[in-house]
């Protein structure tokens, strides 16, 4: 019984990796042609980077562009200028250790892993190190009766030894002391031994922390599973490989039949051969009872139509809008209401990825905060709006309610990420030199009157 359970989970793993590979495949654009072609045939195949753009667009979409997502802290209990002191120096040393250009690197590449693989993964070491892991070298095992409940992770590699020079398969066994209630864990450095088939250690080390080396996340949920649901699920793929063969098939046909073929019924075909057909020519065939026509030129509109169908279809599943994608029917500017309307399916996608995405970037920033011996701090993560803005609309919106006394301009300039005391700061710098520039005018004029 227990040889078939480890079957099963063996299976499971060489599935995942599978469709792993199948996913990078398609985002890569290298996946299997749809069309065979031979050694001197003309190669038809249509490549469609539909995968790419699904998973970038949801990148784009939850980490932003300019900005991207932003961590503030807060040192707890500091008030004033010396809060804002303290939160600022908690800033500086987390900077230090986990880079602001770093990490929005490191928060685009867990997009992309988890859009293409469902699962996202990241390894901490002691002084506070960030690394994000390839979800191919990643597995878990957990409690039979709890999923939550982590026995191990296990991060497997290929490399060189660097004794012999010779390939060889190592990884990292991470265990807790008490897997439901850890108060530390031991990393095991292991080598796989191919004649024995089995693991050997050759290192030990202790990580003394309640929480694992290991952080890791589903990119979309997947409920009673450990791994999370790709952007690019199997259904997703199987759409984008039909688009691919229909537009390989098209551009076959078109090249074959896409042009008329002039046709000679009652006449030998060597004596056809010698005669010229050309712009400006006449053609004459000797059989007065020869026939001449031609091949009708191929109709693709069905296929046409086909093909925009599934890739409407395609879209739909992957939650990706047209307006997204720069296609609109609408000649005018869009409202601010129709645009959220029109990015709803993409919207709704991305918040559900900041609770998962949220839950990470949360707990990396907190250990890695422990880890650097930063305590006391609370950790706010904001996200960036990802549906674009009608500023006009905006504007006249806020210049309503200010009118209307029910928000101050404070609040406003807040809201449109401006500092308020910098803002008039700035303002009344601005007002001064302007009354300093009148009354030397004024002043000036006076003297020339005298």
């Amino acid at each position: 019984m227990q040889m078939h359970i480890a079957d099963l989970v063996a299976q499971d793993e060489a599935q995942r990796a599978k469709e792993y590979q199948r996913a990078w495949q398609t985002y890569d654009g290298e996946g299997p042609k749809p069309l065979e072609v031979g050694p001197d045939d003309a190669d038809d195949n249509i490549r469609l980077d539909y995968a790419g753009l699904i998973v970038d667009k949801g990148v784009s979409f939850l980490v932003g562009k300019e900005g991207g997502v932003s961590l503030q802290l807060k040192a707890e209990g500091a008030e004033g200028d010396d809060g804002g002191e303290a939160s600022g120096a908690a800033a500086q040393r987390l900077n230090e250790s986990w880079p602001e250009h770093q990490r929005q690197l490191d928060f685009h590449n867990l997009a992309t892993n988890g859009g293409v693989c469902g699962h996202v993964w990241v390894r901490l070491y002691e002084g506070g190190r960030v690394s994000v892991l390839d979800p191919g070298n990643c597995s878990a095992e957990w409690n039979e009766d709890d999923v939550s409940i982590i026995e191990r992770y296990l991060v497997q590699w290929n490399t060189v030894d660097p004794d012999d020079g010779l390939g060889c398969v190592r990884r990292w066994r991470i265990e807790p002391d008490e897997p439901k209630a850890p108060t530390s864990w031991t990393i095991y450095l292991e080598e796989h031994d191919d004649d024995a088939a089995t693991w050997h250690v050759l290192d030990e080390t202790p990580w003394a922390h309640d929480y694992a080396p290991i952080v890791e996340t589903q990119n979309l949920p997947s409920p009673n599973t450990f791994y999370g649901q790709a952007d690019l699920k199997p259904s997703i793929l199987d759409q984008i490989e039909q688009l691919e063969s229909l537009a390989s098939d098209m551009r076959r046909i078109a090249r074959l039949h896409g042009h008329p073929i002039p046709v000679v019924t009652g006449e030998e075909a060597s004596r056809m051969a010698t005669i010229e057909v050309a712009i400006g020519e006449l053609l004459a065939i000797p059989n007065k009872e020869a026939k001449l026509s031609q091949l009708a030129i191929a109709e693709l509109t069905s296929l046409l139509d086909l093909y925009r169908e599934i890739k409407t279809a395609l879209f739909e599943a992957a939650r990706v809008p047209k307006v997204a994608l720069g296609e609109t029917q609408n000649s005018g500017p869009t409202t601010g209401v129709a645009l959220k309307v029109e990015y709803e399916p993409l919207v709704e996608k991305t918040e559900t990825k900041h609770m998962t995405y949220g839950y990470l970037i949360n707990e990396v920033a907190r250990r890695v905060c422990d880890l650097i011996s930063l305590q006391g701090i609370t950790i706010t993560l904001s996200w960036p709006d990802p549906v674009p803005s009608d500023s006009k609309a905006d504007a006249e919106a806020d210049e309503s309610e200010i009118r209307m006394g029910v928000v101050s301009k404070q609040t406003i300039s807040e809201k449109r990420g401006y500092d308020w005391t910098v803002e008039q700061e700035r303002i009344s710098e601005e007002r001064k030199a302007s009354a300093d520039a009148m009354a030397k005018a004024f002043n000036a004029g006076e003297v020339e009157d005298e």
